[in-house]
């Protein structure tokens, strides 16, 4: 799953601006790490982390439809 990660993101870098690449892959790895500690490890998820995960997600997609 690294591999496919880091590859995708190499790809992806590409077609992309630096700084928003990044910042979008480095907010995804901390999204998915969220959910994969819910759904596989049964974490339990306090409100506090259910808000910042939804405010990462936010600035991602707000990131991302800023025009350039």
């Amino acid at each position: 799953a690294f591999c496919l990660g880091a590859a995708l993101q190499t790809y992806a870098m590409r077609y992309e601006a630096l700084g928003v690449g990044y910042v979008l892959v480095l907010g995804l790895e901390a999204m998915l790490a969220v959910l994969a500690g819910v759904l596989f490890f049964k974490e339990p998820m306090a409100w506090r982390n259910a808000l910042g995960v939804t405010l990462v997600v936010t600035g991602i997609f707000l990131l991302k439809s800023a025009p350039t």
